[in-house]
Formats: C-alpha cells, structure tokens, sequence
C-alpha cells in the first residue's frame, strides 16, 4: 500500500538527503492533538481493591487476624471512600489533562501520511497551494514497521480515526490509540495514517532542538507527484535529483495536471 506525504517548496531537497521529520503535536494545527479527555481516575472498585491491599501491608497481625476489627477499619475507610473519588476525579484529572499534552509533547514526534495523492485540499494547505510535491512511500517498508511488541505504540503506521463526540476513558482503560489516532471529524478528507517515534531516537536533530529527522531509506520512496504550481526550477530540481543518484532511479516521477472537465487532478507520467 503506498502513502504520501506532501511538502512545500523548500522541502524539494528532501531527494539530497531523505530525512522525513517527525514533529511534536504541540505544533500541530489541531488544538486537540494530545488532549485526552479523562472521564475519571478511579472508580469505587478501584480504591476499595489498594485499601484493602494497604491494610494488609500496615496493620498488625493481632488486627488482621481479628475479623470484627478489621470489619470496623474497612467500614471507616470506605464511608471516605466517596469524598476521596470525587477529589482525586476533579483536582487529579485536571492536572492530568492540563500536563499530559506538554509532557508528551516532549517525548513523542508524530509522522503523517495520507492515502490520496490527488486531494486538492491538501494540496492547498500542505503542498504550498500546488507549488509543492506529493511523495508516495511503501507503507511495507521496515522503517514504517519498527514495534518493539504487539502492544506497542510506537514505531510502525496506524490509520487516524474520526469522531464527532471527543471519547471519554477512565484512566486505567486508556490506551495510546486514544489520544495519538483520535482526531475530530472536520479533518476526515485528510485520511491520515501515522506513525510515533521517541524524538530521542532522531537520526539528526536541529542545533536548536526543535527540529527531529529520521532517514528513510531509498527503496521505501517509490513515486513523487510535482504540484501545479510548482516553479519550474524546483521542477528541474527534483527531476535532476532523483534521475543523477542511482540509489533513486527507481522512483516513478508524475506531474499534477488540471482536468479540463472535472474539479480534479489528472497525473501524467514523465
């Protein structure tokens, strides 16, 4: 299966060097990128399960060993049980929430691929109003299958699903599909897969920090699509860039074309 990926301009050397950047979703035009919504922390049968546990770690034997008195302890316990939820659910959940997206923000770079090289909204926002490029990848490449384990997060592509209603979890039901593949509806036509990547793992990272570059190798860059608009000297470029390097020459180059009869694109080969 390919997928693409579209870039502006100045990315046209991205063939000298193949670096592909994964970026902090704190950058992103999402607001809601990395913003779970806890519906609470603990349930009941939670706290009831670590108090009774904790009991049996602090109390003497003569207690522990004494039904009626540890019947006693554990009804006092839990009548605070529900003042004890309900604080841990509001001032503990709003902490969470207001310091999860900055802490992984951190940690995590997210890379975001697409299904369509032919849609014109994405090209618009993401190609430089068609003066960019669309570069098609082998979603089988071993770059794009990097999980450590069947429960990982990380490391190997995931298509974004599309919600209406922002999905609420408690917290120990929550899992890393939640918040890094859940996005709002408005951004369906964008048919995104992604991949997350510990920025820490980058290949090359900017003086600054704040740019993380992971290179892919050149047999999972399969076609590239030159944009409408794109100026004739980047078409030249990136011609001349893929054509000179025999580790490229595999590459099927197309350019985007205006449809004389449809509001599409039509891709020519050359």
């Amino acid at each position: 299966m390919k997928l693409y990926k579209y870039f502006p301009p100045e990315r046209i050397t991205f063939f000298q060097d193949l670096n592909l950047r994964f970026t902090p979703p704190a950058e992103f035009n999402d607001p809601f990128e990395l913003r779970p919504v806890i519906a609470s922390l603990l349930r009941e049968e939670e706290l009831y399960t670590e108090v009774d546990s904790m009991l049996k770690e602090v109390l003497p034997f003569s207690v522990l060993s004494n039904p009626a008195q540890m019947a006693e302890i554990k009804a006092r316990c839990f009548r605070e049980a529900p003042s004890y939820i309900a604080y841990a659910n509001t001032k503990g959940r709003e902490r969470i929430e207001a310091s999860f997206h900055k802490a992984m923000s951190k940690k995590i770079g997210v890379l975001c691929l697409t299904e369509s090289n032919k849609n014109l909204l994405m090209w618009s926002h993401y190609g430089a109003s068609h003066k960019g490029l669309c570069i098609g990848f082998d979603s089988a490449s071993s770059f794009f299958c990097r999980k450590r384990s069947e429960a990982d997060d990380l490391g190997h592509l995931r298509r974004v699903e599309y919600d209406e209603v922002r999905k609420k979890n408690h917290l120990s039901d929550m899992e890393g599909a939640d918040f890094l593949l859940r996005k709002g509806k408005v951004w369906g036509y964008e048919e995104e897969w992604r991949m997350c990547a510990l920025l820490k793992d980058a290949d090359k990272v900017s003086e600054d920090q704040t740019i993380h570059l992971f290179t892919v190798p050149s047999s999972a860059v399969l076609e590239v699509i030159l944009g409408v608009n794109m100026d004739e000297g980047d078409r030249d470029k990136v011609i001349g860039d893929i054509k000179t390097n025999a580790d490229l020459k595999h590459i099927e180059i197309y350019q985007a074309e205006i449809s004389k009869k449809e509001f599409k694109l039509h891709l020519t080969k050359l």
